[in-house]
């Protein structure tokens, strides 16, 4: 099958992978916290997300950038990932991101600034590639929180080891198709254009998707690897496999998201 064709098969998970609302959190926060579990995760979806990986990185040569200069951070992180990932050592960074399901992306700090020296981003959150691709990590983030926060990510970054962190963040779309390549700011939000929706198909018609995100230091090379694992989870699977976290992301929901047309039929069959 073809990238479209891969695009439209959802999730085989039957509940929700973590729980990124937990304790009613939301909004724009750091909230980086020490790795929990394994760094690189497989799930039911591997199959079908490395074919979707494979069509974009290896066939179309789509999603992935890297500059000269990062080659040795190249070097390191892909030698790292080998001893992680089902596959022979010696491969490079571009063969390692179409063997996993995350995204990966390196940072190298030039002239003060954190840049992103080498990307595969197959799964964007409503970004390009290009415009972020050896931006500094304000740029990279101007749409995301104020002057404060985007503050913090560069003073966060500086003090990362080489111990792997994870944070997580969250958002409700009207799809589970993970590659969302146009930029947000120029589009509309979608949850006001879903069709028809009720309190009874609000639960197949509303998805929560939500990223996983660690991030280390290279030990060699001073560089930051970072791995983005996006899912999508129909909003039913909230309610039929975790009824507890409901609170939570209500709670969440009310004080952190975007308010619309689409809240009242959620929150009512959330809630019935």
């Amino acid at each position: 099958m073809d990238f479209d064709a891969l695009s439209r098969i959802p999730t085989l998970r039957t509940k929700l992978a973590y729980i990124p609302f937990l304790g009613a959190v939301g909004g724009y926060r750091i909230g980086v916290k020490p790795l929990e579990g394994p760094w690189i995760i497989y799930d039911e979806d591997r199959h079908v997300q490395l074919a979707m990986k494979r069509e974009l990185l290896l066939k179309k040569c789509q999603s992935y950038r890297h500059t000269h200069p990062s080659y040795q951070a190249r070097l390191e992180a892909a030698a790292m990932l080998c001893r992680e990932l089902p596959m022979p050592k010696g491969k490079n960074l571009h063969y390692c991101s179409a063997e996993m399901q995350d995204d990966l992306a390196i940072m190298e700090k030039s002239d003060g600034e954190w840049r992103m020296t080498a990307a595969s981003i197959c799964f964007p959150s409503n970004w390009v590639l290009k415009d972020k691709f050896e931006q500094p990590s304000n740029v990279i983030h101007a749409q995301v929180g104020d002057d404060k926060f985007r503050k913090a990510i560069h003073a966060g970054l500086d003090k990362v080891t080489e111990e792997i962190v994870e944070r997580f963040n969250w958002a409700l779309d009207d799809t589970f198709t993970l590659r969302h390549p146009e930029p947000g700011a120029l589009q509309p939000n979608p949850l006001y254009l879903v069709p028809g929706l009720t309190k009874r198909n609000a639960g197949s018609k509303l998805f929560i998707r939500y990223e996983r995100q660690t991030l280390r230091r290279l030990p060699e090379t001073g560089a930051l690897l970072f791995t983005v694992r996006v899912f999508a989870d129909p909003l039913r699977h909230l309610k039929e496999e975790d009824p507890q976290y409901i609170p939570d992301f209500v709670k969440a929901y009310k004080r952190h998201k975007t308010q619309g047309p689409w809240c009242g039929p959620m929150f009512e069959y959330l809630e019935a």
